[in-house]
């Protein structure tokens, strides 16, 4: 019987390729989600098994996963004593498997208390093979390299891998007096390294300036710099990274251990002679909160700093009153003219169209953030990526939707924290606010060009009389062909075949639909029939036949 397209699909290797690349789902630090899927995938056929099991040894983690390649009879010898010599060519066949499977590795990350013994055996077998097959690559995909900073200047992890092709290097272990002498020594051997990160360990005042700050200039490539510090310490790296011309992105990771972003009493500024405005620069906080924005930003201004990019994960939710963002976002339009991308996260989850998510109980109108909050940021006139995702809501109208429009003509990707909606009983604001629909959603789509991701709540007021008038009012319904992911977040909805007609109508292009799924037992959920519908809704959309969840 011949085979069907579909079939032969999966016999075309760049389409597998590509299958393989648009399925797989990671987290944050890279890891495989789906491995399961893969692992099946791969036994599909031969053409399939290779781009499988590259998504599953992509990212690989601990010296012991490397060690279960070798051959047993190999690994016995490893701990009876010194490794007979063999011929090349029988040497190329015994690893042949280890060498398939290190030649899939784009990142290996060194576990930071790595037995002394894989440690030892790992250093054993490089040495082995470059006696054996001295021209051999064996992980010529590797990419992104991390291993502890504690042998004293002789390091038994740089042998075996090719570090003129690493371009990400995170260095563990950086509190002991070893770190500096071996970074120096090692440093030169990265020629191509663009991110640097010093994120294991806090970076004090005294370990900065001592053992880390030198050896930076030099690495010419580098363009990330990602640094976990302690509070007092902050002011210091960001006036001298100033200094270092081509670090464009500083990413700052504030330790849990040391209270958050504070300004250091003995820190003055350097002179004007000796800083440097960073290209496009970019700005990552962590564990910070909406009080201390606006400081850090004023001393971030006395050094000149222009930030393109800025991104800050708030530690205190009880930051997150009112006054307290809006002092942040006005400090952020008038210290960052030039602001193209702005993220303000408080959400314990930072999945993005990738999980099952739980909305959050409702909440009171008198502790939302408001319009006129948000509204400043519409004088920023570059804005590519707004994306906030504050266990708070964000009330927006209609009104500031189009200033958005009007403001952003570049906007990419709008997240206006979808999760939360306000509490259905609360009365305080129905006189004053006129809040989103749908309708409203699709004409804002249509009015920004390239915007592929939104995500916000609809009006929880609006009932199915409403919507249809706003509808009708409408001569037809605005196409936006470039958006691709749409999060509705806790939406109220009452008609499923409606709503689909417009998204599908609207959103002819659309890839992703998604909701707060609750499928936990959490007080005020979202009740199970509004999901049902909006799974109905999704199946309509992509004219699916089963509903799922």
């Amino acid at each position: 019987m011949p085979k069907g397209a579909s079939e032969r699909v999966f016999e075309i290797a760049d389409l597998v390729d590509c299958i393989c690349e648009h399925v797989a789902v990671r987290n944050d630090e890279g890891d495989l989600i789906n491995r399961g899927f893969f692992a099946k995938f791969a036994r599909l056929n031969k053409l399939a098994a290779t781009p499988a099991l590259r998504q599953i040894w992509r990212y690989v983690y601990g010296v012991r996963k490397i060690l279960e390649l070798l051959p047993p009879t190999l690994l016995a010898q490893l701990s009876s004593g010194p490794i007979r010599p063999v011929q090349p060519r029988r040497l190329e066949r015994d690893l042949e498997r280890f060498f398939f499977y290190c030649g899939m590795i784009e990142s290996f990350h060194f576990w930071e208390w790595e037995s002394t013994t894989d440690v030892g055996n790992l250093e054993k077998i490089f040495t082995f093979i470059q006696n054996g097959l001295p021209s051999k690559d064996i992980f010529p995909r590797l990419r992104r390299l991390s291993f502890p900073l504690t042998y004293g200047e002789k390091n038994p992890y740089v042998g075996g891998f090719n570090l003129t092709r690493i371009e990400h290097f995170s260095a563990l272990s950086l509190g002991n007096s070893s770190f500096s002498p071996q970074m120096a020594s090692i440093a030169p051997l990265f020629p191509s390294l663009r991110t640097l990160q010093l994120t294991s360990d806090p970076i004090g005042y005294f370990l900065w300036k001592n053992n880390v700050l030198h050896i930076l200039g030099p690495m010419t490539s580098l363009r990330n710099l990602i640094v976990r510090t302690d509070a007092s310490t902050v002011d210091h790296i960001l006036a001298d990274v100033a200094g270092i011309p081509q670090i464009a992105v500083i990413e700052i990771d504030i330790s849990a251990s040391t209270s958050r972003y504070r300004t250091d009493p003995d820190f003055t500024l350097p002179p004007a002679t000796s800083r440097r405005v960073p290209r496009s620069a970019v700005l990552k906080i962590t564990r910070s909160d909406f009080t201390q924005i606006p400081v850090l930003l004023k001393h971030s201004q006395s050094l000149s700093i222009s930030y393109s990019s800025l991104f800050f994960d708030i530690l205190d939710k009880k930051s997150l009153a009112r006054d307290k963002v809006g002092g942040s976002i006005d400090a952020i339009v008038d210290t960052c003219p030039s602001l193209q991308v702005l993220s303000l996260s408080s959400e314990e989850s930072h999945s993005d169209f990738l999980f099952y998510r739980s909305s959050t109980a409702p909440i009171q109108y008198k502790d939302s953030i408001v319009p006129q909050t948000l509204e400043p940021l519409t004088r920023l006139r570059h804005i590519t990526k707004l994306d906030f995702r504050l266990a708070t809501v964000l009330v927006i109208t209609p009104t500031l939707l189009n200033q958005m429009a009007d403001s952003w003509p570049s906007l990419q990707h709008c997240y206006l924290s979808p999760l939360n909606r306000l509490a259905r009983n609360d009365r305080t604001f129905t006189d004053a606010l006129t809040l989103l629909t749908l309708p409203d959603v699709v004409e804002f789509a249509s009015r920004c060009p390239m915007l592929h991701t939104f995500g916000a709540v609809f009006d929880v007021k609006v009932d199915e009389a409403q919507r249809t008038r706003r509808l009708e009012a409408m001569p037809s319904i605005p196409v936006s062909r470039t958006m691709k992911n749409l999060d509705v977040g806790s939406s109220a909805i009452w008609s499923s075949g409606q709503t689909a007609t417009i998204i599908k109508t609207a959103f002819p292009l659309l890839d992703n639909l998604e909701w707060a799924k609750d499928l936990s037992k959490v007080t005020n959920r979202m009740s199970e029939a509004q999901s049902l519908l909006w799974a109905e809704v999704k199946n309509l959309v992509f004219e699916r036949t089963t509903t799922t969840i």
